[in-house]
């Protein structure tokens, strides 16, 4: 979890500039869609997309994004 929130900070909070709370909400909504499909060595190189996927067929997770 730790390395994540320093991954954001690194990534979208330091790197980019919000003029408002809708634009600060607009550029979240691109960063997670892109954040979440890069693979992750943690993740056995799928992405978080990939891995929810997988878990919610297996019945791990039962409820939607």
């Amino acid at each position: 979890m730790e390395r994540s929130h320093r991954n954001d900070n690194e990534r979208f909070y330091s790197y980019l500039k919000f003029y408002s709370l809708e634009d600060l909400r607009e550029q979240g909504k691109r960063y997670l869609k892109r954040s979440n499909n890069i693979p992750m060595a943690v993740l056995g190189y799928l992405t978080p997309k990939e891995k929810r996927e997988k878990l919610e067929i297996f019945g791990m997770i039962n409820y939607a994004i």
